[in-house]
């Protein structure tokens, strides 16, 4: 008979059969399982690529194809033959599989409205401790299924709550909103059906019991958040404070009840305190009121459990001393944590020793720290009679620590009150550094992380400053923090893939880690993860509400680079009342380098933030990356010297290639810039994109550019890669006035990708000033209304933002190009219909604010052709949307280079030239496909100044223009004659005048 079976991924990864019978052997490898996880959860096929990529990703491709073959060959022989449906490209688990998922049967559940089996059904989080070296592709999914089921989860928790309590079935919602409360610990929501179900009929006992959960749930969030419980709760706890007063029971409330200015937090008083002998002494009487119901480990558990840890370390004494004899050289990041001295009853003697195991395991990895094993201080210490500073300072040194802990516990009433000192070896007696944490004995565990924090306190500043302490205050998980430090030192080297893991196994940790999840947004938006850097900053945002005002702005003003107006006031908010602020001045800077081109500014407004962070952390990488870029498009060489050969210290991988590439072009010899072709030949595609793209952009040297971009059309490069090769090296001839040479390249693209080189054929027979014939237009005209437009199949990987950025707006990338060639060509019916099947979209997608953005500019096209530049303008100003940063890189579309070129020629024809000049001035310093922009935007800089009479500035504009047009298709004579013939015109008296960027007016003041 055949079997049934269930896999289960709610808590644990596990397939059992209906008669309780199992695959002991599938169920020992958990890859094939996850495997099966992943088909069965999709429900839909998935491609073979995507599956080699989630689980053999980092094996070669022959090996990786092998492993999946005989995962698929294992899975059919359990779940039998006909189970796996295996296609040449894809793979699924067939309709008729006899097998059942615990997560589908939970998402069914709720949909049908079945809370109570739903709930029964969660047995804990998705696929926990389930994990793929070296595939972030697995850990996306799992991270995007995991929210998923933890919303329906709590969707159910919510519906049945609301149904129990309206039956006044108070015991069983309490113990579903405990279960509710317990996976969302900072849900309102939550919490309030809490202490509803608490309070039950009102009786007196109930209204107190209700209280002192509520006084619990504040002592839980403050001292594990820093947090405090949100309006809504408060307020019903003064209305239970309030029933209970009218009841009579006045007595029962004294010192009860939500008073949100006096709640303490555990975390804060665990600061640093002065190496004063009476502050280790434990208070009369504690203010700390009693916790109730936050017990999570028995203390005898606890207790033998630490224990454990004595006893092995004195079974091991005999192996661990002879190793002792031999000293190691001292490390600065290595500290030895020694037993701890107890005040106090007897019954907590296993504290001395098991709080080295505590903090040792807490402390180690924490901000770059490593602790010494416990094992050989415990044996160290045992032989040792004197506990003074001096001889741990020696034990200390024996064991290669450049720092050591000890501390005092003293014990009262079940209470425990614990102190410690941090030593450095190298400077006598006197402790570094002290800090202490108090509370139940119950409660150890979290005792401990308290002290922890504390002790970091001083190390986490420096690492990361304000926002790392921050952070540090604001999760109760040390393994959340400790990968948060990780991940903050990678960010800070702009080491952006392991930023982008820490960060992510931070929040995997706590996954109400606001400013976690916020660092987890910046780094995958750097690292061109578009919808995880959007999913990352949502969660931020929705776990900042107990955050400091200050840091809340923070957090809004980074995902707010979609409206730049509203980002720079939340930043100019934030340094205005903090000016040594770090973090903002630094989102300033970035949001005034990225978001610029769509401001009409140049990046180079940036400097004067960027220098203001430099000032205040020196070694920042970001600000001297960023000024790098700045100082080479300036052209300050000794400047850029300085700065690449500091950051070339600092960084490797993909970020070093990019800069030797770019040191290279503007100050490296023939011999270097050779060095560095063959070493990008040799890169990975990521990385060889990221180096081109970045020349491009920041040198201004565009046959540089095309020698790298040679690179990418190499044979060996993947067909995808090979296509926006083409694509590129054909934007980079055209703007050099190569108009042959860019068809030739849209030929090589042809072959790969005809639909993207139809559009591209398409954007540059509209080019404003190299515009193609009416005869080749209407040609083009012919094949988009022939071409049979449909959303491409994406290519699976993180590769997609960078080469096949359009898969989905091809049919809308088709009408837009209809309408603009047909307003070329006077069509206006033509074009308006396409403007309008264009501005219906909806949503807030890159897709959709393109789609939408698309339809503006061909509208605005159709006024300015009528004789209404002013209208087109005011509807250009009026309907501006900002397009991720990521999304624009590889895409001329994404990047709306022409729609931001025809806003500067509106602004110029309507007379606000000084405007007209900023929105000149951004082009190609940010987006490689503004190139085809750059020659007629210097050509256009040149006139405005010729005509405020700065015949110097103009001269220079003009001397660019032609320098860029050297060599250009006869075609462009005409233009080059133009600018050949206002040199000869103007009285040029300084060959070194510089082409202005923008006027100074527009320049805005900082701090």
């Amino acid at each position: 008979m055949r079997h049934h079976f269930r896999l289960i991924t709610l808590g644990r990864l596990a397939l059992v059969s209906d008669d309780g019978g199992n695959d002991s052997g599938l169920n020992r490898q958990r890859r094939k399982l996850a495997v099966l996880a992943v088909l069965a959860l999709e429900r839909r096929p998935v491609p073979r690529d995507v599956l080699l990529e989630m689980f053999w990703g980092d094996q070669v491709e022959s090996r990786a194809r092998h492993s999946l073959s005989d995962a698929l060959s294992h899975l059919r022989r359990v779940l039998g033959r006909d189970a796996i449906t295996a296609r040449r490209s894809d793979v699924s688990l067939s309709a008729g599989a006899p097998l059942r998922v615990d997560a589908v049967e939970l998402a069914e559940a709720v949909g049908a409205g079945a809370d109570e089996r739903a709930i029964s059904l969660s047995g804990g989080r998705f696929l926990d401790a389930i994990y793929v070296g070296g595939s972030p592709r697995f850990e996306q999914w799992v991270q995007r299924e995991s929210v998923r089921l933890d919303r329906l989860f709590h969707t159910a928790c919510e519906r049945r709550c609301s149904a129990l309590l309206r039956l006044g079935e108070w015991q069983e919602c309490e113990q579903i909103a405990r279960r509710w409360l317990s996976s969302d610990p900072l849900s309102t929501a939550a919490a309030l059906s809490l202490l509803t179900a608490v309070r039950g009929d009102g009786a007196r006992e109930l209204l107190a019991r209700a209280l002192d959960e509520y006084e619990a749930l504040c002592r839980v969030l403050a001292a594990e958040y820093e947090l405090r419980p949100g309006r809504e709760v408060t307020e019903r706890a003064a209305a239970l404070q309030s029933e209970l007063a009218e009841s009579g029971a006045v007595d029962m409330v004294a010192g009860r009840g939500p008073q949100p200015q006096a709640v303490r937090s555990d975390v804060l008083a665990a600061a640093a305190v002065p190496a004063d002998p009476d502050a280790m002494a434990v208070p009369a009487s504690s203010d700390l009121p009693a916790p109730q119901e936050t017990v999570t480990h028995p203390r005898r558990r606890m207790r033998r459990r630490v224990g454990l840890f004595a006893l092995a370390a004195a079974a091991l004494v005999a192996v661990i001393v002879p190793l002792l004899r031999r000293t190691p050289p001292a490390s600065p990041a290595t500290v030895a944590i020694f037993p701890f001295t107890l005040h106090g009853s007897a019954e907590y003697g296993y504290l001395r020793e098991g709080l080295v195991d505590l903090l040792s395991t807490n402390l180690d990895g924490a901000a770059g720290l490593r602790t010494v094993d416990p094992r050989a201080v415990l044996s160290a210490a045992a032989g040792a009679t004197d506990r003074s500073p001096g001889q741990r300072r020696e034990v200390a040194a024996q064991l290669g620590a450049a720092r050591y802990v000890m501390g005092d516990i003293a014990e009262a009433g079940g209470r425990l009150r614990i102190t410690a000192a941090i030593y450095d070896v190298a400077r006598g007696d006197a402790p570094a550094r002290r800090a202490y944490a108090e509370g139940d004995a119950d409660s150890l565990f979290a005792v401990v992380d308290r002290l922890t924090v504390a002790l970091l306190e001083e190390r986490v500043q420096r690492i990361g400053g304000r926002v790392a302490r921050i952070a540090a205050l604001t999760t109760s998980s040390i393994p959340a923090l400790k990968a948060y430090l990780t991940g903050e030192q990678h960010w800070r080297a702009m080491r952006l893939g392991d930023a982008v893991d820490a960060f992510r196994e931070a929040t995997r940790h706590d996954s109400t880690f606001a400013l976690a999840w916020y660092r987890l947004g910046m780094a995958s938006s750097w690292d061109a993860n578009v919808d995880v850097a959007v999913d990352a900053m949502e969660r931020a945002t929705r776990h900042s509400g107990m955050l400091s005002e200050r840091d809340r702005m923070l957090i809004a003003a980074y995902p707010a680079h979609r409206d730049p107006d509203r980002a720079e006031r939340l930043y100019r908010a934030v340094v205005a009342d903090y000016p040594a602020d770090v973090e903002a001045w630094a989102g300033l800077a970035e949001m005034l380098f990225h978001a610029n081109p769509w401001n009409g500014r140049s990046f180079r407004a940036s400097r004067q933030a960027w220098e203001h962070v430099l000032r205040l952390e020196p070694h920042n990488v970001s600000a001297t990356w960023h000024l790098a870029y700045v100082s080479a498009r300036e052209g300050r060489h000794a400047e850029l010297d300085s700065l690449t050969r500091r950051i070339q210290a600092s960084v490797g991988g993909d970020a070093d290639l990019s800069i030797r590439a770019i040191r290279a072009v503007t100050l490296g010899s023939d011999e270097d810039r050779t060095r560095v072709l063959a070493d990008l030949a040799l890169a990975d595609d990521f990385s060889l994109i990221l180096a081109v793209w970045r020349v491009a952009v920041s040198t201004e040297d565009l046959e540089a550019a095309l020698r790298f971009a040679d690179l990418l059309v190499g044979s060996l490069r993947p067909r995808e890669v090979r296509a926006l090769g083409h694509g590129l090296r054909a934007h980079l001839h055209f703007a050099r006035g190569r108009l042959a040479s860019a068809d030739a390249e849209l030929g090589e693209l042809a072959r790969i990708d005809p639909v993207q080189a139809l559009e591209y054929r398409a954007l540059f027979a509209a080019h404003p000033l190299h515009a193609a014939g009416r005869r080749e237009t209407a040609d083009l005209l012919a094949q988009l209304h022939a071409w049979q437009a449909a959303p491409a199949a994406a290519v699976p990987g993180p590769a997609d933002l960078w080469v096949n950025v359009h898969a989905d707006v091809h049919p809308d990338l088709r009408i837009y190009l209809i309408g603009l060639l047909s307003a070329r060509l006077g069509d206006v019916g033509e074009a308006e219909r396409s403007a309008s099947l264009l501005a219906g979209g909806d949503g807030d997608s890159d897709a959709a604010r393109l789609t939408r953005s698309l339809a503006v500019e061909i509208r605005a096209e159709l006024m300015r052709a009528s004789g209404r530049p002013g209208d087109a303008l005011a509807l250009l100003e009026t309907s501006r949307e900002m397009i991720d940063y990521g999304s624009a890189r590889t895409s001329p579309f994404y990047a709306r280079s022409r729609l931001r070129f025809l806003h500067a020629e509106l602004l110029r024809e309507t007379g606000r030239d000084a405007d007209a000049l900023g929105w000149y001035a951004g082009f190609a310093e940010i987006y490689p496909h503004d190139v085809v922009h750059l020659a007629p935007a210097y050509l256009r800089r040149a006139g405005i100044m010729e005509q405020r009479g700065d015949a110097n500035s103009a001269a220079a504009c003009y001397r660019r223009f032609l320098a860029l047009l050297e060599g250009s298709d006869p075609a462009l004579r005409p233009l080059t004659m133009q600018a050949e013939n206002a040199l000869n015109r103007l009285p040029v008296d300084d060959s070194t005048a510089r082409c202005p960027a923008e006027p100074s007016s527009i320049d805005r003041p900082f701090g």
